[in-house]
């Protein structure tokens, strides 16, 4: 894995060809989604749609194996609480 591990940052596994939809919610700061697996990263979003700050990933994996999820924020030293749910 290409990221450094943070405290909110979260592994899990995956088949091939299954479906994760990873969405982060927060109303004070602009959400951002990154999904690596061993080889780097395969996906990254930062707002669902215009009208939001929210972000959403959905990711089907190519191959079986750990993927690691990293919620963050679009600009740099940027906190505040949020909502990670993983479908």
């Amino acid at each position: 894995v290409t990221s450094s591990f943070s405290s909110g940052d979260v592994f899990i596994y995956l088949s091939a060809g299954q479906t994760v939809t990873v969405s982060m919610n927060s109303t004070v700061c602009d959400a951002f989604l990154q999904i690596f697996s061993s080889t780097g990263l395969v996906a990254s979003n930062d707002d669902r749609n215009t009208s939001t700050t929210d972000a959403q990933i959905v990711y089907t994996a190519a191959t079986s194996g750990y993927y690691l999820i990293v919620p963050t924020t679009l600009l740099a030293n940027t906190f505040g609480n949020y909502t990670l749910i993983i479908q």
